[in-house]
């Protein structure tokens, strides 16, 4: 318990129920697909579609329709999400190869990754036409807003109707490399530590395409679920404050009878800082708050 003034101030008007803020763990992990058991562990967003195709006896993971857009920002529309893991120190490999003909100049695949939420996270676009603005970069999506991040100048663009080996490495100090089929030299590289950690996908941003051989390693993060309860006496109001991981979002959540919870506020995303949320009793009874530790997840709309 915290003893300096601040502290005893921020919690006067309130009382802790339970307490348990453990820090999370890395561990060394990898994920290989071949689609042999279908997508495995991998989980569609539901804009696009995707089916188990087979080449010469070989099963593939086919995007046989690209997804639609979505509010409030462009982003790719259609993806494969390794749902449940959220990595650090990652290397994610793939063979990919479009669908689209010549024609459409402006093909492509993405590898996402440093995923947090729909709306947060880093994505490699490897495309047939390079233009430093949407083509051949790489992209962070941010709310609302997204911008590229990549160092390099119309790097090359090496997408054509063949197959093709992609890899990024994600460092959690910020350190971003994108390789397309030459492994010793990245196409593209980038700084960014905005979402050190997160979980991976892969797909297109509005085009058709297969994929094969994916293999994801590096470190699994690993956190333990944080338990906070806290009540709040009357309309005096009171604050909560946990640490939260990076890669994670927590959500607060209030009741008046411990038995019916709603949500209070936005999830708050994790940057391996403590949070904070004000708590306030919206009635003359007493209410309760908890919190909890959400992975990321892909979106239902």
């Amino acid at each position: 318990m915290h003893s300096d003034p601040q502290s005893q101030r921020r919690i006067r008007s309130g009382l802790f129920l339970g307490l348990i803020l453990i820090c999370g763990v890395a561990r060394a992990d990898e994920v290989v697909t071949n689609f042999s058991d279908g997508f495995g562990p991998w989980t569609p967003l539901h804009t696009g579609t995707w089916a188990i195709q087979s080449e010469e006896g070989n099963p593939l993971a086919a995007l046989i329709e690209p997804g639609t857009q979505r509010p409030p920002v462009r982003r790719p529309t259609a993806y494969l999400f390794l749902q449940g893991h959220v990595w650090q120190n990652v290397t994610f490999t793939l063979r990919a190869m479009t669908l689209e003909p010549d024609t459409v100049t402006k093909r492509d695949v993405v590898l996402i990754f440093g995923y947090v939420d729909d709306v947060h996270y880093y994505y490699a676009h490897i495309s047939a036409l390079t233009d430093d603005t949407f083509h051949n970069i790489i992209m962070k999506v941010d709310g609302d807003q997204r911008s590229t991040i990549h160092r390099e100048i119309l790097p090359e663009a090496r997408l054509t109707g063949g197959w093709h080996t992609i890899r990024v490495q994600h460092q959690r100090r910020g350190e971003i490399k994108v390789y397309v089929d030459d492994l010793d030299n990245p196409l593209m590289t980038a700084d960014d530590t905005d979402y050190p950690v997160g979980s991976v996908a892969f797909g297109s941003f509005d085009d058709r395409a297969l994929f094969d051989d994916v293999l994801v390693s590096g470190e699994l993060v690993e956190p333990d679920p944080i338990e906070v309860s806290f009540m709040v006496v009357a309309e005096e109001a009171s604050s909560m404050e946990f640490f939260g991981s990076a890669g994670f979002t927590y959500q607060i959540e209030k009741s008046l009878d411990l038995r019916l919870w709603e949500p209070v506020g936005e999830p708050l995303h994790g940057q391996d800082v403590p949070l904070t949320r004000q708590l306030e009793s919206s009635t003359d009874d007493v209410s309760f708050f908890r919190v909890f530790t959400r992975f990321p997840a892909l979106s239902s709309s």
